[in-house]
C-alpha cells in the first residue's frame, strides 16, 4: 500500500483487497474545501463502514496536469468501480471533466461503455440534474441519507455491470438516470435530523490549516425558514429542520474528544433560527468550548447574541446584508435598517470583535456601490479601522434554478466593472480587503446554472482547453452556442431544463408571482435610489 499523500487524523484504517468494491469520493475542488464539506466527510465514513468496500477520496489539485490519484491508496479514477461526486458550485463541473480527461475517461457519458459509474449529488444536481448529466451517468435529487444504503447495495451487487447498475439505480428514490428514470423525480429529504447520520470522528489535516480552523463540524439545522429571492439552497432544501439540543450536545461531547479539538464549527443556513440556538451557546460557554458561527442574518442579531458569540471565542463577525440599500434588502428577503446595522457594528467592536466580513450582491441598479461605501464608513466609525479589519466580498447576483430570479438576466459586463472601479477608487485598502467575483465567471456560472444537456460538448472541450477563461471562449466559438439566451431576461413561458424533470416541492407559479412583484418594485426602487 502506498504512503498517503496528505498527513491526516481520523482516517479509516482499512486493508486494501483487490476484490473489494472500490468507490471514489470525489470533490472537484481543493483538498481544504473538500474537508470543509460535511457531505464529503459523511460519504467517506458511510461507504467505508461496509464490509467489502474501499472508499478513498480524490480532490482537484490546481496547477497539476498529472493523472489524479486518490489520497490514501494512490488509485486513479479508472481503478474505481463507482465515483460519487458532491457538486456544490456549478463551475466546478469543468474541474470534474478535466479530472476525467486526465484519467483517460471520456467526460461525455454517452461515449462511455465501461465502469466507473459516475453519480453526482449536492445542490447543483438537486436543482438542475441535466447540467450534471453532461458529465455524470446519474444524478441524485435531494439529501442522500434516506437512499444511501440502497445505492451502496446496488453499487456492490452490480459491480462491473454498467447497464444493470444504472437500471437498478433508476429505481431508487431520488436517483435520476436520463432516458431510464420516470419523471418528475421527487426530491428526497431527511425528515428527522436526529435520525440522520452525522460523522463524529472527522478528518483533520495535520500539515495545513483547515478552512474553518482546527475544529469539529456540526450541522445544527438544515433548510431555511426564509424565502430570499436569490437563494438556491434556501429554496431546494426546505423544509427547515433542527437537530435537537440533546443530540447536538451528544455529538459535540463525543466529537471534541475523538477529534482532539476544543472548538465547534456550526453549519446552519441561519444559526439563530434554531429554536435552541441561545441555549446551545450558553452550554458551550459552560463547558469551556469555543465555536465558529456562520454568516448571520441581521434581523436575528441582538446585543445578547453578539455577547454570546464573543464568549465562545469568535473574533470575526460575518454578516450578509446583501445590499446597502435597505428597501431593496427587505424585498430580497434580508431586511434590516441602517440604524440597526450601525448599532451591530458598535456593539460588536465594544465586545471585542476586531474583524468584520461583509457579503454584498450587486446587479440591481446604477450607483449601488455608494450604499456599500456608506456601510463601510459606519463600520469604520464603530472602530474597525485597523489594517485588514474589514473583509468585503462583492458578487454579481446569479440567476439560480427554483428561485424567482431564474427568469432574471445578468447585467452587461461593463455594469459590474463600473461598480468595481468606483469601489476601488474610494475604498481604503489599508483597512478593507476586497474580493470581487470576476464578472466573466459570473457569466459562465449563469450559463451553467440555467443550461442542460446541450452544454455537454462545450464542457468537455472547455476542460480539454484548461478550464479557464480563454478555454471557455475557445470552446464557445467551436461549439457555436449563443450564450445570450442564458444571460438575458426570460419571459414567463420560458422552459428550463429542470421543468418536468424534478419535483422539489416548489410551485413554479409562486416563483413567477414573486418575480413579477419584484420587477414592479425594482422599477420603483431604482428611481428612489
Amino acid at each position: 500500500m502506498p504512503m498517503p499523500r496528505f498527513r491526516e487524523y481520523g482516517r479509516v484504517a482499512k486493508s486494501y483487497k483487490t476484490w473489494y468494491t472500490k468507490i471514489a469520493i470525489l470533490y472537484p475542488s481543493t483538498y481544504e474545501v473538500a474537508l470543509a464539506s460535511l457531505a464529503h466527510q459523511s460519504l467517506y465514513y458511510i461507504c467505508n463502514s461496509y464490509d467489502g468496500v474501499i472508499a478513498d477520496r480524490i480532490v482537484f489539485e490546481p496547477d497539476s496536469d498529472s493523472i489524479p490519484r486518490s489520497i490514501e491508496y494512490g488509485m486513479t479514477l479508472r481503478d474505481f468501480d463507482t465515483i460519487l461526486v458532491s457538486l456544490h458550485f456549478e463551475p466546478d463541473i469543468v474541474k470534474l471533466a478535466s479530472m476525467l480527461i486526465r484519467s483517460g475517461i471520456d467526460p461525455i457519458p454517452s461515449k462511455r461503455m465501461d465502469p466507473p459509474i459516475i453519480l453526482i449529488g449536492g445542490p447543483v444536481a438537486t436543482a438542475n440534474p441535466l447540467l450534471t448529466l453532461c458529465v455524470a451517468d446519474a444524478a441524485f435529487i435531494g439529501e442522500f441519507e434516506p437512499s444511501i444504503d440502497k445505492i451502496l447495495g446496488i453499487i456492490v451487487g452490480y459491480r462491473g455491470d454498467r447497464k444493470s447498475m444504472l437500471e437498478e439505480l433508476a429505481d431508487i428514490d431520488g436517483v435520476y438516470v436520463y432516458s431510464v428514470s420516470g419523471t418528475p423525480v421527487k426530491k428526497v429529504y431527511q425528515k428527522d435530523l436526529d435520525d440522520a447520520y452525522h460523522p463524529v470522528l472527522q478528518l483533520q489535516p495535520l500539515d495545513r490549516e483547515p478552512i474553518w480552523g482546527r475544529s469539529m463540524i456540526l450541522e445544527a439545522s438544515r433548510g431555511c425558514l426564509h424565502r430570499c429571492l436569490f437563494c438556491l439552497e434556501g429554496g431546494i432544501f426546505k423544509p427547515k429542520r433542527d437537530r435537537s439540543f440533546t443530540k447536538i450536545k451528544l455529538l459535540i461531547e463525543e466529537g471534541v474528544e475523538v477529534n482532539k479539538v476544543r472548538r465547534v464549527t456550526f453549519y446552519a443556513p441561519s444559526f439563530f433560527d434554531h429554536k435552541d440556538s441561545d441555549k446551545i451557546l450558553e452550554w458551550l460557554v459552560s463547558v469551556g468550548l469555543d465555536a465558529s458561527i456562520p454568516s448571520l442574518r441581521l434581523d436575528t442579531i441582538s446585543r445578547d447574541r453578539l455577547e454570546a458569540i464573543a464568549r465562545v471565542g469568535q473574533r470575526m463577525l460575518t454578516l450578509a446584508p446583501e445590499t446597502g440599500f435597505c428597501p431593496l434588502a427587505s424585498i430580497l428577503g434580508k431586511p434590516y435598517s441602517r440604524e440597526g446595522l450601525s448599532s451591530i457594528f458598535d456593539e460588536a467592536y465594544k465586545l471585542g470583535f476586531r474583524e468584520l466580513k461583509l457579503y454584498f450582491l450587486v446587479g440591481f441598479f446604477e450607483g449601488e456601490e455608494r450604499y456599500i461605501l456608506d456601510i463601510l464608513r459606519n463600520a469604520m466609525e464603530a472602530g474597525f479601522r485597523y489594517p485588514s479589519s474589514i473583509k468585503l466580498s462583492i458578487n454579481p447576483v446569479i440567476p439560480k434554478p427554483h428561485t424567482p430570479f431564474q427568469w432574471r438576466g445578468l447585467k452587461p459586463i461593463e455594469f459590474y466593472r463600473r461598480i468595481r472601479r468606483r469601489l476601488e477608487e474610494y475604498i481604503d485598502r489599508y483597512i478593507v480587503d476586497v474580493d470581487f467575483y470576476d464578472e466573466r465567471w459570473a457569466q459562465i456560472q449563469t450559463v451553467l446554472s440555467l443550461g442542460g444537456l446541450e452544454l455537454a460538448e462545450l464542457i468537455a472541450r472547455w476542460a480539454s482547453y484548461g478550464g479557464g477563461l480563454s478555454g471557455w471562449r475557445r470552446a464557445l466559438e467551436e461549439v457555436g452556442i449563443d450564450i445570450g439566451k442564458y444571460l438575458s431576461e426570460k419571459d414567463s413561458g420560458y422552459m428550463f431544463p429542470w421543468d418536468g424533470v424534478v419535483d422539489i416541492g416548489i410551485d413554479r407559479r409562486v416563483l413567477e408571482e414573486l418575480y413579477t412583484s419584484f420587477r414592479m418594485f425594482e422599477d420603483k426602487l431604482t428611481k428612489l435610489a
